[in-house]
């Protein structure tokens, strides 16, 4: 990059540095060379490159975890788009709601939606991404029924099948919050049948688990039992290190419906499946999950 710099002149690869020194986890350095190239964009009036360099900042600026820094950074591109007649608003709104998500400043996240919301309604088009976000906010607020008009609102408009599911696993998720049982089987289960007809089928595993658990608060063991049984087959069929946590879930699963032999099948095959992505506290709860297990099986020593 430097070499370059030399023959190209030093805003070319400026954010070439940048992010690479980013990467290395170099994040000052990163920070210097983006302000550098922020100046530079400023003095020749381009509006994209300071919008791109201020986007790019806050990128970085949430990779060192630092919320703070990333939201005046996200305000002030913010700013920047009003100027060029609201282009990127839309997604910039989003951006700054999202860290006060995590945050769970939810008023706050709700605000910024709703802005979003109103601009694209004044376009005549809301896309369900936006529908979506609001009705997740609403629901982390407590408000269920008004997640649901939300999410019920972005169902039409999902055109692809496995955002479609999603959508539709998510209604079910809230309905059951609510103890509405039969909506909530009547919209996983749709969302089911799309996610056996994906290329991987494994993500219907985690949803299967979930009609199983509904089945188990309505008291209806052998249906429970069964869904249980399908998740099982298919998290044993694809056998990815990703399928560990499904597996270490359908664990847990199986003892809910009191079948301890299954629940150490699974809790054996996520340990054995696991990847090096796989964190080492989730080998501390699943190898407790199987000692529990051996323990009242009668499996002291194994315990």
């Amino acid at each position: 990059w430097h070499d370059l710099g030399r023959s190209r002149g030093e805003r070319d690869v400026l954010p070439g540095l940048a992010l690479a020194h980013r990467s290395l986890g170099e994040f000052d350095v990163s920070i210097a060379e983006w302000r550098q190239f922020l100046e530079s964009a400023r003095a020749g009036q381009d509006l994209p490159a300071e919008a791109m360099g201020l986007a790019q900042l806050a990128d970085t600026y949430q990779q060192m975890d630092d919320p703070e820094q990333q939201i005046e950074t996200l305000l002030e591109a913010l700013r920047l788009s009003a100027r060029r007649q609201g282009r990127m608003e839309g997604n910039l709104l989003d951006r700054i709601a999202s860290v006060y998500m995590r945050l769970h400043e939810y008023p706050t996240a709700l605000d910024y939606l709703h802005r979003w919301e109103a601009i694209e309604r004044s376009q005549g088009q809301v896309s369900p991404a936006v529908l979506e976000e609001i009705g997740e906010v609403y629901d982390a607020m407590g408000d269920h029924s008004k997640a649901l008009d939300y999410y019920r609102d972005a169902l039409p408009k999902r055109k692809f099948p496995l955002y479609h599911a999603n959508n539709l696993f998510r209604i079910g998720e809230i309905n059951a919050s609510l103890s509405n049982y039969t909506s909530a089987l009547e919209s996983m289960k749709e969302a089911v049948e799309i996610y056996l007809a994906y290329p991987n089928p494994g993500v219907a595993t985690g949803p299967l688990v979930s009609i199983a658990r509904i089945y188990l608060k309505m008291g209806d063991r052998p249906t429970a039992l069964e869904y249980l049984r399908r998740a099982k087959a298919i998290a044993e069929g694809v056998r990815d290190p990703t399928m560990a946590g499904l597996l270490s879930d359908l664990a847990e699963a199986w003892l809910e419906s009191g079948e301890q032999e299954e629940a150490r099948s699974c809790y054996q095959a996520a340990l054995e499946l696991k990847g090096p992505t796989i964190g080492p506290m989730s080998d501390v709860e699943w190898y407790a999950g199987l000692a529990r297990v051996e323990r009242d099986l009668g499996e002291l020593g194994k315990a």
